[in-house]
């Protein structure tokens, strides 16, 4: 307790001076305000936090072609996984320009969304190659037809190579009755009450999340325009190889949250994610401090509230870390810090809340650290 009446006796005589002198030390306040301020709201969001999923036509799921294709189409909940970028939807206005006295007036006559890229990792499992010939076989024949059924158009070639393809060009050179069926005809359609054709997939949603916030944007009826495969070559040694499908659709529904959403299948998939605790949690070990995230207080309420639920083995793990990590820290020197830290934040927002008043750095010690 000495060191934490020294330290105050110390910054309390020391605030005058600072207050009359003016700053010697900026902190680019005004960015700072428009970026930092009420958590970062302002602040741009990054690329990399993103979440992508596809979602198939409930139709195709009841049709009798999809109980056959449960297991694969159940394999694609992980094609998430496999997205390396994705672009947001992009629009084009049409405009007509009018004349009304000499003045011109512009009016709105059409919007065109543009397509959206997506690209895949080309993975070792091949299940990105299995969902391009998945999407092959469902619109056209030509991959059931060589392989035999769906299930070995997935699976590989059934038969030799060589022979498929010279039953390729026997049933094309030599039409005959009851020949086989190629092109733009599906094995096992699922059609809807017209008998058409329903679409593969029903939507593609993009999500872009920040500060426990998602927004998104839906893309449905999404229809692969172009598929371009990655390059192989000896010469790119530390290269990856992808797949980028160009995208079109007929519209799209855009949304932001509220709070806490949850995305769906996000995160579900054990093998594939990481649900440890963050090391910044109370659960995860915490940190030195008194009032900060994962600190002393923090802990104390993840424990009570983790009790109050019944949870008794999850308190008693997470108090441990909690002791572990506070065991050797000076909680003298912490309260003194994180005290003098709230008393500059105070004379610090009433300098905001006041031009001319002046703004008061606070420069921590290395003396004081914990």
């Amino acid at each position: 307790m000495t060191n934490f009446f020294s330290n105050l006796a110390t910054q309390l005589k020391q605030a005058p001076k600072q207050i009359i002198t003016g700053d010697t030390l900026r902190d680019w306040q005004h960015a700072s305000d428009i970026f930092v301020s009420n958590n970062y709201e302002l602040a741009p969001r990054v690329a990399f936090s993103y979440h992508v999923t596809f979602d198939i036509n409930p139709a195709v799921l009841a049709s009798p072609w999809g109980t056959e294709m449960a297991q694969e189409l159940k394999e694609f909940s992980n094609l998430s996984l496999l997205v390396k970028d994705v672009t947001w939807p992009s629009m084009e206005f049409s405009i007509k320009k009018l004349n009304a006295y000499n003045r011109p007036h512009y009016i709105q006559t059409k919007a065109t969304h543009q397509a959206v890229i997506l690209g895949l990792h080309d993975d070792n499992a091949s299940l990105a190659q299995k969902f391009i010939t998945f999407y092959q076989a469902y619109y056209y024949r030509d991959t059931v037809t060589l392989n035999g059924s769906q299930q070995g158009a997935l699976g590989g070639p059934t038969g030799d190579a060589a022979q498929n393809a010279m039953r390729y060009h026997n049933e094309i050179t030599t039409p005959r009755q009851g020949s086989s069926q190629w092109g733009y005809t599906t094995a096992y359609p699922p059609a809807n009450s017209s008998g058409e054709l329903v679409p593969l997939l029903s939507s593609i949603t993009i999500y872009s999340m920040a500060l426990k916030k998602n927004q998104g944007v839906v893309l449905l009826n999404p229809v692969i325009n172009r598929i371009q495969g990655g390059k192989y070559a000896y010469s790119e040694s530390t290269s990856t190889v992808g797949i980028e499908l160009t995208l079109d659709y007929e519209g799209i529904s855009t949304f932001i949250s509220t709070g806490n959403d949850v995305i769906p299948n996000f995160g579900q998939n054990s093998s594939h994610y990481d649900k440890g605790p963050s090391p910044l949690t109370p659960q995860g070990g915490g940190s030195k401090s008194i009032l900060g995230q994962g600190g002393a207080i923090d802990s104390a309420s993840a424990v009570f509230s983790q009790f109050k639920e019944g949870n008794y083995l999850g308190g008693l793990f997470t108090a441990a870390r909690a002791g572990n990590t506070l065991k050797s820290a000076n909680f003298s020197a912490m309260a003194g810090n994180e005290a003098f830290g709230l008393i500059g934040q105070a004379i610090s927002s009433a300098g905001k809340n006041n031009p001319a008043s002046i703004s008061v750095p606070v420069v921590p010690s290395t003396t004081t650290t914990p």
